[in-house]
């Protein structure tokens, strides 16, 4: 991105991020957690998984190469470095953490690297210790329509994609249960639907007729709008 542009400051201005629905959220995924002995958030940005973790007991850290929002999760009083999650990855003591999160990090990634991601947090769990990667769910509408609007976004995968590799890369491998859409807070809820049939409506509904591109509508808004894979290693 180029200097000086405030990355935070943009999600909160264009309306993707929400504190109450965050807040909602890593609550929701914070519970894949309980009974671990450490958790380390990768890419943590501004520390709201953090928050969620400690709210339930759970020791933590994080890891965020930006210095900003390193400092916001500081603030906060997280255990947090200030590295490249990579680097990271590649010296920490195998053992160190038996639970790794990285929420909405891959597909800020090549594929290559999200490779090189399996590896490494293979490589530093113990046995039994968990990884679990959140990413958009290419088959939502809503993150059909959003998903270009965050301009670090390098593409999408698909979570069958995403468990086949962790297979092949020594996990056993499970799919969590997603923060479905139907959860979000009414009023959020209104909005997303609107601006993600304003951003659909033209395409498909030239392509299927009105009753069809309705149905299709029902079924694509019944989707959560992330997947969720969880790799527990062997």
């Amino acid at each position: 991105m180029p200097g000086g542009f405030d990355y935070r400051r943009y999600l909160e201005w264009s309306g993707i991020r929400d504190e109450g629905l965050l807040r909602a959220v890593n609550d929701h995924y914070a519970k894949l957690f309980a009974g671990r002995r450490r958790v380390v958030d990768l890419g943590c940005g501004p520390g709201d998984f953090l928050d969620a973790v400690s709210r339930a007991g759970v020791r933590c850290a994080g890891v965020e190469r930006d210095p900003a929002l390193f400092e916001c999760v500081r603030g906060k009083g997280h255990e947090c470095m200030n590295v490249d999650l990579f680097e990271f990855l590649e010296s920490c003591p195998p053992g160190e953490f038996d639970g790794m999160f990285a929420s909405h990090v891959i597909e800020h990634l090549e594929p290559e690297k999200v490779v090189r991601l399996a590896e490494l947090a293979h490589g530093a769990l113990p046995r039994d210790g968990l990884l679990v990667l959140l990413f958009p769910d290419p088959q939502s509408l809503y993150m059909l329509s959003d998903f270009w609007k965050d301009p670090t976004h390098v593409r999408f995968y698909h979570g069958d994609f995403v468990a086949f590799l962790l297979a092949e890369k020594g996990f056993e491998v499970s799919r969590g249960a997603p923060f479905n859409f139907r959860d979000y807070p009414e009023k959020l809820k209104k909005s997303l639907r609107k601006r993600a049939m304003e951003a659909a409506q033209g395409f498909l509904h030239r392509q299927l007729g009105l009753k069809r591109y309705t149905r299709l509508l029902d079924q694509l808004w019944d989707r959560p709008t992330e997947a969720c894979v969880v790799g527990r290693r062997k």
